[in-house]
């Protein structure tokens, strides 16, 4: 994700009557059931945080590109010490493991 795509998702926490957005994705994630899944954000070759997702996924079959979306609401964003990562395209499994995230601040959705 880019610093302006995680800027205008971190604006949507100031919106009174919209903070749950979506994230497409091209293929059907897996989801850790039970317990709290996490859709973390690298920008710049490194992890800055995560979104706690909700335990479902949308599915669109009119869009061939991107038929899934992640469902998140803005306000549980916790912002983490940043962590190097591999750049990559799309998202991934290979996310930090819990001993290694420290967080900076959170936004109490967790």
């Amino acid at each position: 994700m880019g610093w302006e795509a995680l800027e205008d998702k971190l604006e949507e926490r100031e919106n009174s009557r919209r903070s749950e957005v979506t994230w497409s994705l091209t293929r059907l994630p897996k989801l850790d059931d039970p317990g709290v899944n996490r859709l973390f954000v690298s920008v710049g070759g490194a992890w800055q945080g995560y979104f706690v997702i909700k335990n479902e996924v949308l599915w669109n079959p009119e869009d061939p590109r991107c038929p899934y979306a992640l469902i998140f609401d803005t306000r549980t964003w916790v912002e983490i010490r940043p962590l190097k990562t591999k750049r990559f395209r799309g998202f991934t499994y290979d996310t930090p493991k819990q001993e290694e995230i420290e967080p900076i601040r959170s936004s109490g959705g967790e």
